[in-house]
């Protein structure tokens, strides 16, 4: 599978199965899925010929188009879906500046998985934190 549009097609038939998932892939090499509640985050991804890049709320990560990428991002968008992915951001000003992807591990403890940071933000300013986790109950892999 390293065609963007079997990519795409892939987790569109998956979610198919799930209805109570609302998702849009009507923009060519982009498939959106939608939260179901307040405190849970969306999740775009692009693909194209040479990459994808999975936006999951204000963090990103860029994937090759190898199996092992393939794979990992894959996993990756259902584990956001299920609540085994969050995201803890922390904040200057009401702003995002730095987002920690957690994961969920075997023996049931989250750790960070990857980080993402701005480059400039208003240091001095106080800091405060969110979490965000979607709930959707699925079955995907």
């Amino acid at each position: 599978m390293n065609d963007d549009n079997d990519i795409i097609e892939f987790i569109t038939e998956k979610l198919n199965n799930y209805p109570e998932i609302l998702y849009n892939s009507d923009i060519k090499n982009q498939l959106s899925i939608f939260t179901n509640h307040d405190d849970g985050f969306d999740i775009v991804l692009y693909s194209d010929e040479n990459e994808s890049i999975l936006h999951l709320d204000g963090f990103h990560h860029h994937f090759a188009h190898t199996d092992h990428d393939i794979h990992t991002m894959i996993h990756l968008i259902f584990h956001a879906l299920t609540g085994k992915v969050k995201l803890e951001i922390f904040c200057k000003a009401d702003k995002p500046y730095k987002f920690n992807l957690q994961a969920l591990n075997n023996q049931g403890e989250w750790y960070v998985y990857k980080t993402m940071k701005l480059k400039l933000y208003k240091f001095w300013q106080k800091t405060s934190t969110k979490h965000l986790q979607n709930q959707f109950s699925a079955d995907f892999l």
